[in-house]
C-alpha cells in the first residue's frame, strides 16, 4: 500500500466570513458562530460532512480574533479539527 507524502498545502489567506458562501441551509450556523465569537463564553460544536465549509469557518474565526491562521490550521487533519476557542471579550 502506497504511503500518503503531506504536502505543505495552507487553505487560502482569504477564508473570512465575508466570503463564505452563506445559504439557507447553513445561515443558523454562521450567525451562531459570529454570535458566539461576538459575546464569548461557553463551548461551540462545529460539525458537518467534509466539503461543507468547517476549516474556511475555523479560519474565519481565527481572522475575527486577530490570531495566526497557520496555526489553527495545523489543527486541522484528514478534515477533523478537534479545536476549542477559547475567546474572552475585553474587561471594560
Amino acid at each position: 500500500m502506497a504511503t500518503q507524502i503531506a504536502l505543505p498545502v495552507r487553505p487560502a489567506d482569504d477564508a473570512v466570513f465575508a466570503n463564505f458562501h452563506t445559504t439557507e441551509r447553513n445561515a443558523a450556523c454562521v450567525a451562531r458562530l459570529r454570535h458566539f465569537l461576538a459575546t464569548a463564553g461557553g463551548s461551540l460544536l462545529l460539525h458537518g460532512p467534509a466539503g461543507s465549509g468547517k476549516s474556511h469557518l475555523l479560519l474565519a474565526c481565527a481572522e475575527y480574533l486577530g490570531d495566526d491562521p497557520a496555526w489553527y490550521a495545523d489543527a486541522v487533519h484528514e478534515g477533523d479539527t478537534i479545536l476549542r476557542i477559547i475567546h474572552y471579550p475585553p474587561v471594560a
